[in-house]
């Protein structure tokens, strides 16, 4: 039992010597935060998501690892770091991006525009199912999310506190997807979901 004990420890501390953390703060060109930026880790295909201020840390091992900074409405930015020391502090600064968007016209009818649409692609589905032999994409979608109140049923069906107290508070949720596919039914997908409060 002591053997066991002691090899517990022995690859306890292992893992944190051989663990350094990479500390940094990810500013606009203003030096104002950019809240809740991601940071995706291509060698552990993981990411985490910077605070309010726009600060992180992760622990890594030694290594060199490629980061990619992003954040909507600012330029992606993707940095090499070497973790060789105890502690890397980093900071990172993301240039705006400027989008141009088309002018759309909305025009008042019965029925939503987007159901024509809708309807137009899938009577076209048979044509284009053999269209495509194979296709790769990566997709990020970001958003928020508040729950500002709960039904008074639904509250007392809730019983753990930990749930309640999440009333008011805000998420980001983010996901960050590798899509491939080959004809005529191999699909994968190779998802990283984030999720702060």
């Amino acid at each position: 039992m002591q053997r066991l004990v002691l090899l517990f420890f022995g690859a306890f501390y292992s893992l944190i010597i051989s663990s350094q953390v990479l500390r940094g703060n990810i500013v606009k060109t203003n030096g104002n935060p950019v809240s809740f930026a991601t940071i995706y880790i291509h060698e552990n295909t993981s990411g985490i998501i910077a605070d309010q201020n726009g600060a992180f840390q992760v622990r890594l091992k030694t290594g060199n690892y490629t980061c990619e900074f992003r954040s909507i409405g600012f330029q992606t930015q993707t940095k090499t770091i070497e973790m060789t020391s105890t502690e890397v502090n980093i900071r990172v600064v993301l240039s705006e991006k400027i989008q141009n968007l088309n002018e759309i016209v909305v025009y008042a009818s019965k029925e939503d525009p987007a159901y024509g649409i809708m309807r137009k692609t899938i009577s076209r589905a048979p044509y284009h199912l053999y269209q495509v032999a194979a296709f790769s994409s990566e997709n990020y979608l970001k958003g928020s999310a508040k729950i500002e109140s709960l039904p008074g049923l639904m509250k007392m069906m809730i019983r753990d506190k930990k749930v309640k107290s999440l009333i008011g508070k805000l998420f980001v949720l983010e996901s960050q997807n590798e899509i491939s596919y080959q004809s005529p039914t191999k699909y994968s997908d190779l998802k990283v979901n984030f999720c702060h409060s």
